[in-house]
């Protein structure tokens, strides 16, 4: 497989259903272009659907951003497309970057677990259980009292595994890591990294990696 140039982690989505328009081949109201993305040779965003702690409709915006990732991905003029595959990656025309979306913050589900299986038919493969809070699956790190994954966030899990998708530990509190590894859980912290290197509480200290 050829070497690929990623950012695994941007909020364009929620910007352009928020203000609309697309990104080719300028938008300077966002830190992601068409323009920048061929100037950097990006090959594959990570597309977040992030919904923010507290939002009173998550599912509905939850599927707004996917309205908007679509709506880009069906415009001949846009350079994107959505993957959710290595082989879609590979057949991307050149010039342009691939979309892999993911999930960030877990009540977008509403608590009902067979939306997961709706969400892997839109091309979700990508999964963070929290954003900064805690909530009904597990605790963010900005809301960490020490517990791991609720039974329902771990029934979450287990259907995200059995999907194949990897699970997002950036925002998520070191015993939730902990308990997504006892479950053999594929792990990926798509927008955080190592406290040794820079002390925030976002990031990962040396006992958990």
């Amino acid at each position: 497989m050829t070497a690929r140039r990623v950012d695994l982690h941007v909020d364009t989505l929620s910007l352009l259903a928020e203000r609309g328009g697309g990104l080719a081949p300028q938008r300077e109201d966002f830190h992601v272009d068409a323009e920048r993305c061929a100037v950097g040779r990006i090959s594959l965003l990570g597309t977040a659907i992030f919904t923010i702690d507290g939002h009173d409709q998550p599912w509905e915006h939850c599927l707004s951003l996917l309205d908007a990732r679509d709506r880009l991905h069906a415009d001949p003029e846009e350079p994107f497309r959505v993957v959710a595959h290595p082989d879609d990656l590979e057949s991307l025309p050149a010039g342009t970057s691939g979309m892999l979306t993911t999930i960030e913050n877990g009540i977008a589900l509403e608590g009902d677990v067979s939306r997961l299986e709706s969400l892997h038919e839109r091309g979700v493969r990508i999964f963070g259980l929290v954003w900064n809070g805690a909530n009904e699956l597990a605790q963010g790190c900005h809301e960490d009292s020490g517990e791991g994954l609720t039974s329902l966030g771990k029934e979450v899990v287990r259907e995200a595994i059995s999907l194949g998708w990897a699970i997002d530990i950036s925002h998520l509190n070191p015993q939730g890591v902990r308990d997504l590894c006892d479950m053999g859980a594929v792990v990926i912290a798509t927008h955080s990294n190592a406290r040794k290197i820079h002390d925030h509480v976002g990031n990962v200290d040396d006992d958990v990696l």
